[in-house]
C-alpha cells in the first residue's frame, strides 16, 4: 500500500496596507528636479514654507538640510563660547547661574548634627567660589548639602570607634580591678581633677589606657591626700556635698559588704553629713 504525498500549504505573508500614504515618485522628475505638484503635496506648513520651495530639487535639498545642520553647530558653539557680556549673562541665565555671590543664598543643611561645626562665613565662601566658577545655584546647594552628609557619616564612625575603643579599655580595667573599679576610677579622676590635666586626658584619649589609669592610682594618688583630692575638685557648698553624697551611696550600693574601701567612704560620708548639719 502506497501513501501519497501531502502537501502543506504555503502561507502567502500578507503586507499590511499603510494608510495615507503618498508615491512621491510621480513627483520628481528623472533628474531629481521637484515638479510643482510636489509642494502642494506636502502638509501645508511644510509645502507653503519659503524655506523649503527654495529647493528645487532633491540634492540642494540635501545641502540645505547638511547647511542648516552646520550653522546650528556653528551658532550653538559660538553662543557658549562668547566672551560678549550680554551673552555670558544670558548664558548665566539659561544654567540658573547666580549673576553675584549674594544671590546664592545657601543654607544650612536641615538636618546638620549638632556634633559638625557650622559658620556661616563658610557659606559665603563657597557662595563667592560658587559664583566665580559658573557654578549652578541648585547645585551649590546640593554640594554643600552632600559635604554635610559625609562629614556627619565621618563623625559617626569616628564616635562609634571612639566609644567601641573606650569600651574596651574600661572592660580591661575592670577585670583587672574587680569590684574595686568604681573607688580606684573615683581616686584617678579626683587626681586628675587636682593637677588640672582632665581635659588632656580627655582630648588625647589616654583617660582611657589602663596604664595611664594605673600611673595616676599608684603614682600620683598616694603623693596627695585625701583632702587635697577632694577640697582640690569641689567646693563645700550644699550643692556639691550633696553630689559627693550620692556618689558615695552609689559606691557603697556596689561594693560588698566586707569591701576594706568602704570604711573610708563611711568616715568621708559622715565628714560631709556634718558639713551640711
Amino acid at each position: 500500500m502506497s501513501e501519497e504525498a501531502v502537501e502543506t500549504p504555503v502561507e502567502t505573508p500578507v503586507e499590511t496596507p499603510v494608510e495615507n500614504t503618498l508615491d512621491y515618485t510621480g513627483l520628481i522628475n528623472a533628474d531629481g528636479s521637484f515638479k510643482e505638484e510636489f509642494y502642494s503635496s506636502l502638509p501645508d506648513d511644510i509645502g507653503n514654507h519659503s524655506s523649503v520651495k527654495k529647493y528645487t530639487n532633491i540634492v540642494d535639498a540635501l545641502k540645505g538640510g547638511v547647511n542648516a545642520n552646520a550653522l546650528v553647530g556653528k551658532k550653538a558653539e559660538e553662543f557658549w563660547t562668547s566672551e560678549d557680556a550680554d551673552i555670558i549673562a544670558k548664558r548665566r541665565e539659561i544654567m540658573g547661574i547666580p549673576s553675584s555671590a549674594e544671590e546664592y543664598e545657601l543654607a544650612k543643611p536641615d538636618d546638620l548634627s549638632e556634633d559638625i561645626p557650622y559658620d556661616e562665613g563658610q557659606l559665603s565662601q563657597f557662595a563667592a567660589f560658587a559664583a566665580e566658577n559658573n557654578i549652578p545655584k541648585d547645585l551649590a546647594q546640593k554640594l554643600i548639602d552632600y559635604d554635610a552628609q559625609r562629614a556627619m557619616s565621618a563623625v559617626e564612625t569616628t564616635q562609634n570607634a571612639t566609644a567601641e575603643y573606650r569600651q574596651e579599655k574600661i572592660d580591661a580595667l575592670k577585670k583587672e580591678w574587680g569590684n574595686k573599679f568604681d573607688y580606684n576610677d573615683g581616686k584617678v579622676s579626683q587626681a586628675a581633677d587636682y593637677l588640672g590635666i582632665t581635659e588632656v586626658l580627655m582630648d588625647t584619649g589616654l583617660a582611657y589606657e589602663p596604664a595611664v589609669q594605673k600611673a595616676i592610682l599608684e603614682k600620683i594618688v598616694p603623693a596627695i591626700s585625701d583632702d587635697k583630692l577632694i577640697e582640690g575638685s569641689k567646693t563645700d557648698n550644699y550643692a556639691t556635698i550633696q553630689d559627693e553624697l550620692d556618689e558615695i551611696d552609689n559606691k557603697l550600693i556596689a561594693m560588698k559588704r566586707d569591701d576594706p574601701a568602704g570604711k573610708p567612704l563611711l568616715a568621708r560620708k559622715i565628714e560631709l553629713m556634718n558639713k551640711m548639719s
